[in-house]
């Protein structure tokens, strides 16, 4: 390894854990423009912050398509459906009414 790369290497790892800590932000347009610049020189160096970004964005993309693809109207007609239907309560056997007798308070 040459002097010059290993003087630059603790401010690679610094750069390194930085960046991880900031690919949502980088996705998400969060970034200052310094700090993105920072981001980015960095992912251009690090093959593995790369790859992280690159399969940060596509989990990100297919949770966006996919959050996309719902059907539309599903809950209001779940909705609508549930406050047009009379309610159905079916007693099993060996239930009994749970209010005390009129005069008992509740005693046995």
């Amino acid at each position: 390894m040459t002097l010059a790369r290993l003087t630059r290497m603790p401010r690679f790892m610094l750069d390194h854990h930085w960046t991880k800590a900031h690919l949502s932000d980088e996705i998400d347009g969060n970034l200052r423009p310094e700090d993105r610049s920072r981001l980015r020189h960095h992912v251009h160096e690090c093959e593995k912050c790369n790859r992280l970004l690159d399969s940060l964005r596509q989990t990100v993309d297919a949770l966006r398509t996919t959050a996309n693809r719902s059907t539309p109207g599903v809950a209001e007609r779940v909705i609508e459906r549930l406050d047009h239907e009379p309610a159905q309560v079916e007693a099993s056997e060996g239930d009994q009414d749970p209010s005390p007798a009129p005069g008992s308070r509740g005693l046995p």
